[in-house]
């Protein structure tokens, strides 16, 4: 009963989908910052390698905070609940126990 909690009550699908456009349409609004870092510096690779990095860590940041609410992603996360799995210890012990 708790997992089915856990799993009905997690984030709201408009918050993901907000976080989810978020971390993707909120890089280009950086460029005007990554573009002086590169004049700063003299290096146009540095200021392009800079923008990369800053939407792949938004990214990341995204994914791990999927990945740790849901709970029945067994085949994704080390901690994950493999329903399948759980089932048949379950009833293996319901057969031995008979």
């Amino acid at each position: 009963e708790n997992l089915r909690m856990i799993k009905s009550y997690r984030t709201p699908q408009t918050l993901r989908s907000f976080a989810r456009l978020f971390t993707t349409l909120l890089p280009p609004f950086f460029a005007p910052t990554f573009a002086e870092l590169a004049i700063n510096v003299g290096s146009m690779a540095i200021g392009i390698t800079f923008a990369v990095i800053t939407a792949l860590c938004l990214n990341a940041l995204l994914e791990g905070v999927e990945i740790l609410e849901d709970p029945f992603v067994a085949f994704v996360t080390l901690d994950g609940i493999d329903v399948r799995e759980e089932f048949e210890v379950l009833h293996w012990q319901q057969l031995v126990n008979a």
